[in-house]
């Protein structure tokens, strides 16, 4: 058994993991900065995710060989050296004693961004032969790639400008690059106008104020269903037309009906452009490596659920698999296997990872009777594995708040860490919206759905599977008003697909449609806008003090706000 760590030091979404690789499997836990400094897309060096490792794992026992480092647009040297400017940064390392993560550990070793991305799947792709595109909006620099990536550019490949997709084959357990696009701009300046990630982010930040919302815009493309602007025509209009980001729901729910239209127009358009890209990269990749069937794809990019289900209804591939952590948080996976690789202790095609998205902390929710005394204040019952009656709750029009154990590594609740609804209950996304989550009334809201279920509802094929809700199928015309109050204009709706390996959550499901007759649930984070999905015991039963909560299901307790006498 070895033990690794790795460590993403970015402008944002920093991380830190811990990595056990034996004869045959990947054991990960993954500390999302964020989710312990309780700041939103938290970068630099993660402090807090460091604080929470050190308490949970014994780094003085891990090699100084035995770390893998990656960064976000930087050089990793850069980053640290950002990271340093720090008040009390010295201070912090040598309390921590975790001097190995940082430049001063003469053995570290320096990822690629892009490399750590693909190392980040490489322990999920079981086939012989498999594509890995890893797309975001930028990366590393390309010359200091060039000098410090494990596998060699293809040749001609430009070294000016920024990773912007990056394309690997594996074949057993050797990779090829086969493909490098840079980007020559950085986001937030000077848009690329040829690069599709690059016009949506800065579409993104005209309507929103900074590129972050790019998920923001995919909801509002929706709201517009005729003709969109070229390219030329939309990237005109962010340039030359005089307009205000809106930062406040207050203020983008106020929008007169013709101001809506268009920025729902602008969404449409960078949508379509987005789309249109990368399926000519996907078609090209088709054409020009027919054998490989299989194409895993991460990334910022494959956050794009109208793109992903665009490529899988078309049947492009014959599996085409999202990974849950497609965004930087999960590239602390990839920097820690890339070190185990470069010693050799990490090998393709041999030690695999589980699929599973709960690779949080193993100490963020108390246990037995800790956890009860965490909400002794309150009323609690025990569930003992029957969740009826959380079920009658959902179907009378409460909404509940359901914590499990280790948490997503990702940007998206799956069970974990999650706030529940019936889909069916009348207003419901405009209650949510209102008192629970502070969000635009355009933002959609996703369902969890049993497998076996999902074939009925939406125009998939059976054995369709989305369980990171990386997919937004059509809804049936037959279901779409059963499901008004949370389909998008466009018909269509982002799904969970749950089986056995969510338990839990399955057995509720179960339960709420022996009452309902169907197995779906309104499915979102359990956060409130701008704030980081809740992470600690600690985190839940602040939201449950301040109301902002009234039902929680936390393992095996249901707890109510209501205080004891």
């Amino acid at each position: 058994m070895k033990q690794y760590l790795g460590i993403n030091i970015g402008t944002h979404d920093s991380s830190v993991c811990h990595v056990t690789i034996t004869d045959e499997s990947v054991d990960v836990t993954v500390f999302e900065e964020e989710r312990f400094s309780r700041e939103k897309h938290k970068g630099l060096f993660p402090y807090a995710s460091i604080a929470r490792l050190v308490n949970e794992v014994d780094v003085t026992k891990i090699p100084a060989t035995h770390v893998g480092a990656t960064s976000f647009m930087d050089t990793l040297l850069e980053s640290y050296a950002n990271s340093e400017k720090k008040l009390f940064f010295r201070d912090f390392v040598d309390a921590k004693n975790c001097g190995l993560l940082t430049a001063q550990n003469e053995h570290l070793k320096h990822i690629t961004h892009h490399e750590a991305h693909l190392f980040s799947v490489l322990p999920q792709v079981a086939e012989e032969l498999a594509l890995i595109v890893v797309a975001d909006s930028c990366g590393s620099p390309m010359l200091w790639g060039r000098q410090n990536s494990l596998f060699p550019y293809p040749a001609g490949c430009d070294s000016r400008g920024h990773e912007n997709v990056s394309v690997y084959l594996k074949r057993g357990s050797n990779i090829e690059c086969v493909l490098k696009v840079p980007t020559q701009h950085l986001i937030n300046g000077a848009c690329d106008a040829d690069i599709a990630s690059e016009v949506y982010c800065k579409t993104a930040d005209f309507v929103f104020g900074h590129w972050f919302h790019c998920g923001k815009l995919m909801g509002l493309a929706a709201y517009h269903q005729g003709a969109v602007l070229s390219k030329e025509a939309l990237l005109k209009a962010l340039e030359e037309d005089e307009y205000a980001p809106i930062k406040t729901k207050e203020k983008f729910d106020a929008l007169t009906g013709e101001q809506f239209a268009y920025m729902a127009r602008l969404a449409a358009s960078a949508q379509a452009f987005f789309e249109d890209w990368f399926y000519q990269l996907f078609q090209k990749l088709k054409t020009d490596i027919p054998e490989a069937t299989a194409l895993y794809f991460t990334g910022g990019s494959a956050l794009n659920c109208l793109l992903n289900t665009k490529v899988v209804n078309d049947k492009l591939f014959r599996k085409f698999h999202c990974v849950a952590f497609p965004n930087d948080e999960g590239v602390a996976i990839g920097a820690a296997l890339a070190a185990a690789f470069k010693k050799g202790d990490y090998v393709l095609h041999k030690q695999f990872m589980s699929p599973s998205a709960y690779l949080g902390s193993k100490g963020s929710i108390a246990t037995g009777e800790k956890l009860r005394d965490s909400f002794k204040n309150f009323d609690v019952r025990m569930l003992q594995g029957d969740y009826q009656m959380v079920a009658n709750q959902l179907n009378g029009g409460d909404v509940v708040a359901w914590v499990h154990g280790r948490s997503e590594c990702g940007p998206r609740a799956l069970g974990h860490r999650s706030l529940l609804a019936s889909a069916f209950t009348p207003g419901i996304k405009q209650q949510l919206n209102n008192r629970y989550k502070h969000r635009e009334s355009f933002r959609p809201y996703g369902i969890s759905i049993l497998a076996e279920d999902v074939a009925r509802y939406f125009e998939v094929e059976p054995g369709f599977q989305s369980p990171y809700m990386s997919f937004t199928p059509t809804v049936r015309v037959e279901y779409r008003d059963l499901l008004k109050e949370v389909i998008q204009p466009d018909n269509s709706l982002r799904v969970q697909t749950v089986t056995g390996l969510e338990p839990e959550l399955e057995a509720l499901l179960v339960s709420y449609k022996a009452i309902s007759g169907h197995g779906i649930l309104l499915h979102t984070s359990l956060n409130e806008m701008g704030k980081p999905i809740v992470e600690t015991t600690q985190d839940v039963s602040l939201m449950l003090n301040e109301g902002s909560v009234k039902y929680l299901v936390i393992n095996e307790l249901f707890v109510t706000s209501e205080k004891k006498p």
